[in-house]
């Protein structure tokens, strides 16, 4: 048979060559796979965010194997719970979401002020009468109206500075507001209140007083910002703390002193007695709280002069956490709190052990530490300078030498009151409405109480727990 044309074969035979040179593809089949999975493993694993700064917590942590876990469901779905919360660069996402977004909630613009919304449920309309009784409220505090009268259980006299006057509410908070701009921007928790709750709040205080009539005992309801600043716009969104304070001292025993530190801190609102990021006071607020308190209790008072001060700069408090409204976290402030300078403290603490739940299962053994917890600058913990936080039992030794002993029975604001009293009373115990295990009455005997003094800000002498908590420390 005669050959094929030789150009033809050449042609043949070149393909076939080009062909033997195509790689199999099978030998880098598996190579792709492992660089996908690889790439998938990286940004699946490597990158994940552990901490939220912008929700103030610890983000779910990825599950711990085990043969149990896996079969029973908890290691798949704790892995899709760790997946779906620690999305890489979490709080960056979130600040540019916020920003697109501006803020959350509704706005409302009146006499040229924007005022933001969050979560919010209305109080009801206020009744013409209490409007009109309410119609001066910006002047109190700037001479002596509303001084506490002579008889310390009538109510304290003097216009509100909201003019919302419905007297019963059914939930305690009625959302977030966020006013004002640039180094003025203001966030604020507004609030319910119940009568109902706040004369219980009363018996309960009335209580301590008859089981223990040898201890002087005081009630402070401490306003919240709310009460001071609240834009006219937002007046139908929150109730009267002013209402809710006098309706507890005026159930108050005659022989239980009720303080009117409302008037006291409203004489001072131009200054910065309240924190604008935090739902707190600020430290300079408890000054002129703790001042009455002195007065009424008759003890040495340190004048702000005697302090030192230190501060924690950049502080965004837990308001932004509460209303991830974009505002807040661009206009930090300052955490200004005062040292004593000539009064030495040892400070000594027994912490709660707390289940997963903040319920107090146990106490860990006593320690001698720091009142005053140093905090970084832009750290979201400011408020915890004092004692670190609320969930321990806090007995302070002064070198203020009388035979005074005060305990405070508070929420969190009760925190920043101790450090204008370590010039008043030889000793400072600190307990929490929520983290107490022993019998009250046993802790005042053995440690020799004088004082008892109810710090609890106006959400707190609302609320139902509240009163549980202490009525169960008189039995426990």
């Amino acid at each position: 048979m005669q050959d094929k044309n030789p150009s033809e074969k050449k042609k043949i035979e070149g393909v076939d060559e080009g062909l033997s040179r195509v790689p199999d593809n099978s030998k880098y089949l598996v190579g792709i796979v492992f660089c996908y999975i690889f790439l998938v493993c990286f940004l699946c694993f490597g990158i994940r965010s552990t901490e939220s700064a912008q929700e103030g917590r610890s983000l779910t942590a990825f599950p711990v194997w085990s043969l149990e876990n896996f079969f029973n469901g908890n290691f798949t779905s704790g892995v899709t719970a760790w997946f779906s919360d620690t999305v890489p660069e979490r709080d960056a996402l979130m600040s540019a979401a916020l920003a697109i977004s501006d803020v959350k909630g509704f706005a409302l613009t009146q006499d040229g002020e924007d005022i933001q919304f969050h979560n919010i449920t209305a109080v009801g309309d206020a009744d013409d009468s209490a409007k009109e009784e309410a119609s001066g409220a910006d002047d109190i505090g700037k001479d002596d109206a509303g001084a506490l009268p002579e008889h310390k259980n009538e109510a304290i006299e003097g216009e509100a500075y909201t003019t919302a006057g419905a007297e019963d509410f059914t939930t305690v908070s009625n959302g977030i507001i966020v006013t004002g701009t640039g180094d003025q921007t203001r966030a604020m928790m507004l609030y319910g209140g119940n009568t109902d709750i706040t004369t219980a709040y009363a018996d309960t205080i009335n209580h301590y007083k008859e089981q223990m009539p040898d201890v002087n005992v005081y009630a402070m309801v401490i306003p919240t910002a709310i009460s001071y600043y609240c834009p006219a716009s937002a007046e139908e969104y929150t109730g009267s703390q002013l209402d809710q304070i006098n309706n507890v001292i005026t159930h108050l025993r005659d022989d239980v002193v009720g303080l009117n530190v409302y008037t006291a801190l409203g004489k001072h609102r131009d200054e910065d007695i309240y924190l604008r990021t935090d739902h707190h006071w600020a430290p300079r607020g408890a000054y002129y709280a703790a001042e009455e308190f002195a007065k009424s209790a008759g003890v040495p008072f340190l004048e702000m002069s005697e302090y030192d001060t230190d501060v924690v700069h950049d502080y965004v408090g837990t308001m932004y956490m509460y209303a991830q409204d974009i505002r807040i976290k661009n206009n930090p402030e300052d955490f200004i709190y005062y040292i004593p300078k000539n009064v030495e403290l040892e400070t000594t603490y027994i912490n709660c052990i707390l289940d997963e739940d903040w319920h107090v299962i146990g106490e860990e053994e006593p320690v001698v530490a720091s009142f005053y917890i140093k905090q970084q600058d832009g750290s979201r913990d400011a408020y915890s300078t004092f004692m670190g936080g609320d969930a321990k039992t806090t007995k302070v030794k002064t070198s203020t030498d009388n035979d005074r002993k005060l305990l405070i029975l508070k929420d969190s604001f009760g925190n920043a009151l101790p450090e204008f009293l370590f010039g008043s009373f030889s000793e400072i115990h600190v307990i929490d409405s929520r983290y107490f295990i022993h019998n009250i009455r046993d802790y005042v005997k053995e440690n020799g109480i004088t004082d008892l003094l109810f710090a609890n800000n106006a959400f707190h002498a609302s609320t139902a727990s509240t009163i549980d908590a202490y009525e169960r420390y008189l039995t426990q």
